[in-house]
């Protein structure tokens, strides 16, 4: 079990170990963010949302796969993850390609279908209320548009202490039973390292 000082910190860094906490997210998490990034089937021009970006590997990858013609809006709850983040990629963020923000799933500061991807990894046991945070994602996707979930193994996260610390444990499964409630269909269940499942999800167009 992880003492509950880490998991505060996975969950949200902040202080003076904020640093040393985004080098282990990004390097505990980089074959899931690789795997995500690939789920999204991103093309040049496409415009991608990243919730919860971390430690900020996943940023210059999305960049990369949507191109300069493409546009990447990555949000975080840590103030330090944000700092850092605006001071490692100010060119992008000055060049209009590239927004990062405080915001939270539940009331993204997005329009309707205003996104053509979304991913957020790892990030659920965290939100305020699923149904609020899943109905937001769908809202901002374009309909045909991508959404990748990732969510670790339920049985680690609790052995890990999360569930004991208050964070929700998410079946992968059971939330692929509620996607129509959102507006979404699964397409697949791809597992990554540490059987971290990535549910790859559309948005369904109509008519």
């Amino acid at each position: 079990m992880l003492p509950p000082f880490l998991i505060d910190q996975l969950s949200r860094p902040k202080g003076k170990f904020a640093p040393i906490t985004a080098l282990l997210l990004n390097g505990v998490n980089a074959r899931t963010i690789l795997g995500g990034i690939s789920a999204l089937d991103l093309r040049p021009g496409h415009r991608a949302v990243d919730v919860g970006f971390g430690g900020g590997l996943s940023i210059p990858l999305l960049l990369r796969a949507v191109t300069k013609q493409g546009h990447v809006f990555a949000l975080e709850t840590s103030d330090e993850m944000l700092a850092r983040a605006k001071r490692r990629f100010i060119v992008p963020r000055l060049q209009g390609r590239l927004r990062v923000e405080k915001a939270y799933v539940e009331s993204l500061p997005l329009g309707d279908a205003s996104y053509d991807a979304v991913m957020s990894l790892n990030t659920i046991p965290f939100w305020t209320d699923v149904d609020d945070g899943m109905r937001e994602l769908a809202r901002v996707l374009v309909p045909g548009g991508r959404l990748v979930l990732g969510i670790a193994d339920p049985d680690e996260l609790t052995r890990a202490g999360f569930a004991a610390h208050g964070h929700r444990i998410v079946e992968p499964e059971k939330l692929g039973e509620l996607l129509p409630r959102y507006g979404l269909e699964m397409l697949e269940i791809r597992r990554t390292a540490h059987e971290t499942a990535l549910l790859v999800v559309v948005k369904p167009r109509r008519g």
